[in-house]
């Protein structure tokens, strides 16, 4: 079960977006696996990416061994499903300790609102990231 997420981001002058989410489940049984979607939409593409527990940093691969993630992206949405052992107990993954990119002007400003949103595990979204100005 999701049982908390964290998110820092924050948005450069030059468009840059900057995210770090840590999602921490809390098992009951036996688990293998995770997986987290979002749609890119007016976002940008992703330019980066990498997925931590604590110090230990996932490989992208497309082995179902545990320690690795495969990743899918284009420019409308972002995918990842990462693989680990986990039985009973509570843990934590850092998600995004990358940047997406758009070629933005510095005039585009943003808003981070509160949302009705649910991700695949139907946990409710803290926050969506919205345009309110463009050029």
């Amino acid at each position: 079960m999701l049982s908390r997420v964290a998110v820092n981001a924050r948005v450069d002058p030059d468009g840059s977006l900057w995210i770090d989410e840590t999602r921490t489940y809390t098992y009951d049984g036996r688990y293998s696996w995770a997986e987290f979607g979002l749609p890119l939409g007016r976002v940008g593409s992703l330019s980066d990416f990498s997925l931590f527990e604590g110090d230990r940093e996932f490989a992208a691969s497309t082995s179902d061994a545990a320690g690795n993630y495969q990743l899918t992206s284009s420019r409308d949405e972002f995918y990842v499903r990462w693989r680990y052992a986990a039985e009973n107990e509570t843990r934590s993954f850092t998600l995004y300790r990358g940047w997406w990119r758009r070629n933005w002007c510095a005039r585009r400003r943003h808003r981070v609102t509160p949302s009705k949103q649910r991700d695949r595990c139907g946990s409710q979204l803290v926050a969506s990231l919205g345009i309110i100005d463009e050029c």
